[in-house]
C-alpha cells in the first residue's frame, strides 16, 4: 500500500478584529519540487497527514482531537515510537481502532478543547 504523503501548514493571521488560524495542505511531491510559497513568519505548525480518514471521510492530521461516540471521550492524534496513535485518559490505542470515530478540532484551531480534559 503507498499512502500520499501530505503536509499541513497553519498560519496565524492577526488583524485589527482578532486572530484568525489559515491551513494550506501540500503534498510532499509539491514541496520538494518547490511548487510552494508561503510568509514564514507567520507558520504556527506543520502537521503530517496520517495515512487515514474518520468516519466522514475527513483526513487525520497529528494533533487533531477525535471523538469516541460510544464513551464520549476524546483524545489527541500524535506520533509516537513509529506509529500513529490515539492518547487519550492516560491511554494510547492504534489510530487505526478510531478511524469509525470523527475528527473534532485539532489543538492549534481548538485550544479551549484541552480545558474539558
Amino acid at each position: 500500500m503507498n499512502r500520499e504523503y501530505k503536509f499541513e501548514y497553519l498560519f496565524e493571521n492577526v488583524k485589527e478584529d482578532g486572530r484568525s488560524i489559515v491551513s494550506q495542505i501540500w503534498t510532499l511531491d509539491e514541496i520538494e519540487k518547490n511548487e510552494v510559497t508561503y510568509d514564514k513568519s507567520c507558520l504556527i505548525a506543520r502537521r503530517q497527514f496520517t495515512g487515514c480518514t474518520d468516519v466522514n471521510s475527513v483526513e487525520i492530521f497529528d494533533g487533531d482531537y477525535m471523538l469516541d461516540s460510544h464513551s464520549g471521550c476524546w483524545g489527541e492524534v500524535k506520533f509516537y515510537k513509529g506509529a500513529f496513535v490515539v492518547e487519550f485518559d492516560n491511554e494510547i490505542q492504534d489510530l487505526y481502532d478510531w478511524t469509525c470515530e470523527c475528527v473534532i478540532g485539532n489543538i492549534y484551531e481548538n485550544p479551549e478543547l484541552l480545558e474539558y480534559r
